[in-house]
């Protein structure tokens, strides 16, 4: 019966990410429309698993909208190399997310809009 409920949970959880709006997305001028629709399709995957994996500390919320933090590249490095920080390596070990859908949240945050809202380690929570 556990899995039951945890299977509807995850469904459920799957099912709200796809409905909810998509990711502002801002690419370089000179990249090609079909590098840009491969490249929107894989950071639409990144910002889902973002939301499932990432936002509960990396995602502040003001006046009701959600702020997505910017990294600079070499932040995002360091997240890539998983040494920002212990509580990072202990929240998302190999285990829990693949280096696929790690790569796929890299560049969703490369390319998001900008929010104008640097990241600093713990400085962003709910």
């Amino acid at each position: 019966m556990k899995l039951f409920y945890c299977l509807s949970g995850i469904t459920l959880l799957f099912m709200a990410c796809i409905s909810s709006k998509k990711a502002a997305l801002e690419f370089p001028e000179a990249m090609l429309p079909e590098v840009q629709a491969d490249y929107r399709k894989t950071c639409e995957r990144g910002y889902v698993l973002y939301k499932l994996s990432c936002a509960k500390c990396h995602t502040s919320k003001k006046w009701g909208r959600e702020i997505i933090p910017d990294f600079t590249d070499a932040q995002l490095q360091g997240y890539a190399l998983r040494i920002a920080n212990k509580q990072h390596e202990n929240n998302l070990p190999d285990s829990l997310i693949s280096e696929v859908d790690f790569g796929d949240i890299m560049l969703f945050l490369k390319y998001k809009k900008r929010s104008h809202q640097t990241f600093t380690s713990g400085s962003a929570s709910n």
